[in-house]
């Protein structure tokens, strides 16, 4: 197998063992056995996709349109376990923003690629890759 596919097996392993995957998971599970939460964020979903709708139409919104999503909305912020869900889920986007920051910062050499310096970082991190993790 290629080592970068081999190394995003790891971190895809590492990232499934990290206590936020783990939340998020957890905070998932919870909200979605709540009935009346699934019903409520279905609901939601599609008055905003039948706002969008009319958005896009150039139609007018009602009044009574925008209190059903208010008054859904309302209870979707009240609900303690999609509050849990979506904190979750904010915290796990920050997690994975910060390893696709550590990938794109890895991938721009200190040097120019050809230079010294960077051939000895890719040496360097190759051989870091094959040397059992020391303890």
């Amino acid at each position: 197998m290629d080592e970068a596919l081999e190394l995003a097996n790891k971190l895809g392993r590492a990232i499934a063992r990290s206590d936020r995957f783990k939340d998020l998971r957890e905070a998932e599970a919870t909200a979605m056995g709540n009935e009346e939460a699934v019903q409520k964020l279905k609901e939601r979903d599609e008055i905003l996709k039948d706002l969008h709708k009319k958005e896009q139409a150039g139609e007018p919104i009602e009044v009574s349109e925008k209190h059903a999503l208010a008054e859904v909305d309302e209870w979707v912020r009240s609900s303690m376990e999609l509050a849990q869900l979506f904190k979750a889920q904010a915290d796990f986007q920050e997690l994975m923003n910060l390893v696709n920051e550590q990938i794109g910062a890895s991938l721009t050499p200190k040097e120019a690629p050809g230079a010294p310096e960077a051939e000895a970082d890719v040496e360097a991190d190759a051989a870091e890759s094959e040397s059992p993790p020391a303890e």
